[in-house]
């Protein structure tokens, strides 16, 4: 999270404009209309972000890295050229 100067707090590559959430898988899945398994195959394949731990036996994913990975989805496709043109 940023602090109150709005600077990125370590490990992170910027400031954060809103509080951060945490989505569970199902919140993820739905969000990105991916399947469990897809999701933890891009996971695997360092093509999704990784969820972080939040108890036992329980992950969720950072709502921002989600938000940038759909960003980068659009841009993807926006580079490309829209599939349907």
């Amino acid at each position: 999270m940023s602090n109150a100067s709005g600077a990125a707090a370590p490990g992170r590559t910027g400031p954060i404009k809103y509080r951060e959430r945490f989505l569970s898988r199902g919140d993820v899945s739905q969000m990105v209309d991916l399947s469990k398994s897809t999701i933890y195959r891009l996971v695997a394949e360092k093509s999704f972000p990784s969820p972080v731990s939040t108890g036992a036996k329980r992950v969720a994913w950072l709502e921002s890295e989600v938000m940038q990975w759909m960003d980068a989805r659009i841009e993807e496709r926006d580079k490309k050229g829209s599939l349907n043109a």
